[in-house]
């Protein structure tokens, strides 16, 4: 089945977990359909510890706007000699393999993914959206947005907004969040 022919259904932690996931971010040049895809990473845990990471600038075929570039600060020179997104998808698509898929807010990435030409099977899956699983299990918090989850957990990350670095915080929010499932 085509993953765009799929409504995505999000895991919890009642379901059978595998020790094997991979963490995903994108960085774009706006949030709406015509915008594209700017910086793309994944990082792949086992047995919750980084054992590699992808992680690449790609050329949006666009300028990228100030009000993105104010948000993960790339600018058009850091992608001018980048690949495009369809020069990457098949490294991308070989790099996530069989892993659960796990990403805040990761809707919002596997949209952008699908209509850049990502084409696979996540029905035999899990996919974790940490946004879903930290309004379940993190109650009086003020709201659920990474940035918040980061510092409520004191989750330690060298740059916001970028996507290697918010893969890396969202993998550790992720074992956060299963600890307090698995102790409640």
């Amino acid at each position: 089945m085509n993953i765009a022919q799929k409504r995505y259904t999000f895991s919890t932690f009642d379901d059978n977990i595998s020790n094997d996931y991979t963490v995903i971010d994108i960085e774009t040049t706006g949030i709406g359909p015509r915008h594209r895809i700017v910086e793309i990473a994944g990082v792949k845990f086992s047995n919750n510890k980084i054992v590699d990471v992808f992680d690449t600038y790609v050329d949006p075929g666009m300028p990228i706007p100030p009000y993105a570039t104010a948000i993960h600060g790339i600018r058009d020179a850091d992608v001018a000699d980048a690949p495009t997104i369809k020069e990457i998808m098949p490294y991308f698509c070989k790099f996530i393999g069989n892993s659960d898929v796990v990403g805040h807010n990761v809707r919002f990435d596997l949209d952008f993914l699908v209509r850049s030409g990502m084409d696979i099977d996540l029905s035999n899956r899990h996919i974790f959206d940490t946004l879903y699983l930290s309004r379940r299990y993190v109650k009086d918090a003020p709201n659920h947005k990474l940035e918040t989850m980061i510092r409520w957990f004191n989750i330690n990350t060298d740059k916001r907004h970028r996507a290697k670095d918010d893969s890396i915080a969202t993998g550790e929010l992720f074992l956060k969040l299963y600890n307090i499932a698995k102790n409640s």
